[in-house]
């Protein structure tokens, strides 16, 4: 027998949530020469300028799985676990001191 429809809708809402949380969860991180860093994602980019980056810290929701980079326009997640990130972090921080690490 087959479950009630609803329950059927809440599972469908769980795993369209998990795909869009995980596909735009950027896999690749390029520093760029103009200034900007690309964060790469299966289902997007986007550029951020090092200088209008706030803060990098783990997320609270995903216990640390991911990191949060909030800037001046809105947030990204990253694996941390990228090859260089140590290094890349520290680079964003040399080119802006503002940058607040919370946990890290």
């Amino acid at each position: 027998s087959e479950p009630p429809f609803p329950v059927f809708l809440v599972v469908l809402a769980i795993v369209v949530v998990n795909l869009w949380v995980l596909g735009g969860t950027a896999t690749e991180i390029r520093l760029e020469d103009d200034g900007k860093i690309e964060l790469l994602s299966p289902l997007r980019s986007q550029r951020v300028g090092i200088l209008d980056i706030v803060s990098i810290e783990p997320s609270d929701a995903l216990k640390g799985a991911v990191y949060v980079l909030r800037h001046a326009d809105g947030k990204v997640r990253f694996d941390p676990k990228l090859n260089g990130m140590h290094e890349l972090i520290a680079e964003l921080k040399r080119q802006n001191p503002r940058i607040e690490l919370k946990g890290i």
